[in-house]
C-alpha cells in the first residue's frame, strides 16, 4: 500500500506517498489545489498516482525540483493525460537527459523514464485565478523552486525545510546555498509551509527559522574548531554525532561529514 496519508485542508488536498513507511524522507507529500498539482511523485508509485489522478483531473503540474520523489513521474503524466509539466529552466535537461541514480534512491523511489518538460511561464496564474510565485531555492538541488501563494500566504517548500536540525545531507548538496535560500523565503510574508516530506506545518517561518539558525551554529563551530585545528571527522563527531545507519547503507552519499565537509571549503577559502 503506497498511499501513507491523504487529507484536505483550506481546499487543498494532500497525498503522502512511498513503498517504506519507516523513514521521512522515504515518501513524498503531493499536494493539489486550483486545479493544479505540485510535484508528480515517485515512479515506483505510479498506479497509484494514476488513480488518484484519474478522480482527481488538474490542468497543469508545477515540479519543485528534479528528484525522482518529486518528478519521477513526469513522463507517464504527460503521456497518459496531455498534460503540461512545469519546472525551472536548470531541471529541463535533468528531465529530458536522465541523472544519476545511486542504488538506494532506486530501491526508494524507482527511476524515472526520461521526459520533456516547460520551463516556467512568466507569470502562474491558477485555474482559480490565484497567482504562484515560483522562488528559486537552490542547495538540495541547484533546481529547487518554492511555491509562493501570496493571496494565502502560503508558502510550498519541496525540500528546502524537511527538519529544523539537518544532521545528514548528500554529498552533493551546497549547505552554503541553502542557507542563502532561506533567507530569501523569509523576507516573504507567510506562516503555512507545505513541505514535501513533512507536510503541513502552521508554525513553517518559525521552522524555516530555526533551521537557519542552526545551520549558522554549525558553521560558526566548524571555524571555530578547525582554527583549534580540529580534523573534520572530529568536528562531525562533536557538532553532530557518529555516523548512523542511513550513512552506511547509502555509501556515505548521505552522511553527516557531508555537512560539515562543505562547511570547512568554505571557510578555508575565506580565509586565504
Amino acid at each position: 500500500m503506497g498511499l501513507r496519508e491523504q487529507f484536505e485542508w483550506e481546499g487543498v488536498q494532500g497525498w503522502r506517498v512511498g513503498r517504506f513507511a519507516q523513514w521521512v524522507n522515504t515518501n513524498c507529500y503531493l499536494y493539489r489545489f486550483d486545479g493544479i498539482l505540485i510535484d508528480t511523485g515517485p515512479p515506483n508509485q505510479w498506479p497509484l498516482v494514476r488513480g488518484l489522478l484519474k478522480r482527481y483531473p488538474v490542468v497543469a503540474v508545477y515540479v519543485t525540483h528534479h528528484h525522482e520523489d518529486h518528478g519521477g513521474n513526469s513522463a507517464w503524466i504527460a503521456r497518459e493525460f496531455s498534460l503540461p509539466i512545469f519546472a525551472h529552466p536548470l531541471a529541463v535537461p535533468f528531465f529530458e537527459n536522465g541523472f544519476p541514480l545511486q542504488y538506494y534512491r532506486k530501491i526508494i523511489w524507482g527511476k524515472p523514464r526520461k521526459s520533456r518538460v516547460k520551463p516556467f511561464p512568466d507569470r502562474i496564474i491558477t485555474p482559480g485565478g490565484r497567482e504562484l510565485l515560483p522562488i528559486h531555492t537552490p542547495g538540495h538541488t541547484i533546481d529547487m523552486v518554492c511555491f509562493y501563494l501570496p493571496q494565502k500566504g502560503w508558502l510550498f517548500t519541496g525540500d528546502l525545510f524537511i527538519t529544523t536540525r539537518p544532521r545528514i545531507v548528500r554529498k552533493v548538496e551546497d549547505p552554503l546555498q541553502e542557507m542563502e535560500s532561506l533567507r530569501r523565503v523569509l523576507r516573504y510574508d507567510f506562516q503555512e509551509i507545505f513541505c514535501s516530506h513533512r507536510g503541513i506545518l502552521k508554525n513553517g517561518r518559525r521552522l524555516l527559522q530555526e533551521k537557519l539558525d542552526f545551520l549558522e551554529t554549525i558553521y560558526g563551530e566548524t571555524a571555530r574548531l578547525l582554527a583549534q585545528g580540529r580534523s573534520i571527522p572530529t568536528i562531525t563527531r562533536q557538532l553532530l554525532g557518529n555516523e548512523g545507519l542511513l550513512s552506511w547503507i547509502t555509501g556515505f552519499h548521505f552522511a553527516r561529514q557531508n555537512l560539515i565537509e562543505a562547511f570547512a571549503r568554505d571557510i578555508q577559502k575565506r580565509n586565504r
